[in-house]
């Protein structure tokens, strides 16, 4: 006879998840005496630096409110707006398989970066009210060209991911 699982709960789900990063970290972490005495220097946020590589972003949210921010050169505009809590999803984690963090640029900013790859096109595609300086913030990795500069946040965004 056939027997059927369960459907995973949100906790199952949420625990795979842990394991999975515990299994990463544990895996890159080497336990010598000096990572040991240096651990606590170290925070586990993508964008908090004390070192000169910080840069100051402004987002202006859904509620035209202008939030500033500092940023550690290299970080993705996901990371940044995730670790100042601002309005923004990245269902997919920052692989490129959602359009949840959906942004927009100025104008000259976006001509001065790489252009789009054809992962990032097809998931704007799935977008709502895309503009011409549309982009996916887990794709774009910040550098000192957008000190002092303001990215906006769209007024609405769809999740294409499976529940």
């Amino acid at each position: 006879p056939f027997t059927t699982t369960p459907k995973p709960t949100l906790e199952d789900n949420m625990s795979a998840v842990k394991r999975l990063i515990n299994r990463s970290v544990m895996k890159s972490w080497s336990y010598s005496p000096i990572n040991l005495i240096h651990y606590n220097r170290y925070k586990f946020s993508t964008t908090q630096n004390n070192g000169n590589d910080m840069i100051t972003i402004k987002f202006l949210t859904q509620d035209g409110e202008e939030v500033e921010t500092k940023s550690k050169v290299g970080s993705t505009l996901l990371d940044i707006c995730l670790d100042n809590e601002l309005d923004v999803e990245g269902a997919c984690g920052g692989e490129c398989c959602c359009s949840t963090c959906h942004v927009y640029l100025p104008k000259d900013l976006f001509d001065s970066l790489e252009a789009p790859d054809e992962d990032e096109l097809d998931m704007l595609d799935l977008a709502i009210a895309v503009k011409d300086t549309s982009r996916l913030g887990c794709q774009i990795k910040i550098d000192k060209s957008f000190q002092g500069r303001t990215i906006n946040l769209p007024q609405e965004v769809v999740n294409n991911l499976p529940e």
